[in-house]
């Protein structure tokens, strides 16, 4: 039987990952999610990775600055 080893992050990538995010905030990057993966990975994911579909005519009339 193989045992499948996780490598998360270290404390040391995690701050290194937090204070790019920081920085990309900064510069104006909407983020919107970070995945950290078991194989030690870090993904950060921009709101645009996340489109927003209307549910009704009233939202989609919100979303286009209509109201």
């Amino acid at each position: 039987m193989s045992r499948i080893k996780i490598h998360y992050p270290s404390k040391a990538k995690v701050r290194s990952a937090a204070e790019a995010l920081h920085d990309l905030r900064v510069q104006g990057l909407d983020v919107a999610a970070i995945e950290v993966a078991p194989d030690g990975t870090i993904k950060v994911m921009s709101s645009a990775a996340f489109p927003v579909v209307a549910r009704d005519e009233f939202e989609k009339w919100e979303q286009d600055g209509r109201l």
